[in-house]
């Protein structure tokens, strides 16, 4: 829904949108905190500000037309995916084989 507004130059309406949820998420961060909450007021105040954001730019943007299922773009997407995590797989793989050598044959203390 973000994008819609983007498309149409609804910048100031975005632009306070992040500045009244900031507000409101730090001072319900600030008083979960106060009231003992301790690191879960990051938590909920993170949720319930991504939570709200999401309603309130559903309805800005005018919510989803209809949600439909596209075969040949979701076939895309998983195509670039499982070759996107084959490269990953690849690259863990070979950034770490030198530590699992080292582990195996010279043991763990000098590997550290």
């Amino acid at each position: 829904p973000e994008i819609r507004l983007r498309k149409h130059f609804a910048l100031k309406e975005l632009s306070v949108l992040n500045l009244s949820l900031g507000a409101v998420r730090g001072a319900l961060q600030l008083t979960l905190a106060a009231t003992g909450f301790s690191f879960w007021s990051l938590v909920i105040g993170n949720i319930w500000a991504e939570l709200s954001r999401t309603v309130i730019l559903w309805r800005m943007a005018g919510g989803p037309k209809r949600l439909r299922f596209d075969s040949p773009i979701t076939m895309e997407a998983l195509r670039f995916g499982t070759h996107t995590s084959g490269a990953y797989l690849l690259w863990v793989l070979f950034s770490t084989a030198d530590n699992v050598v080292i582990g195996k044959f010279l043991g763990r203390e000098i590997l550290g």
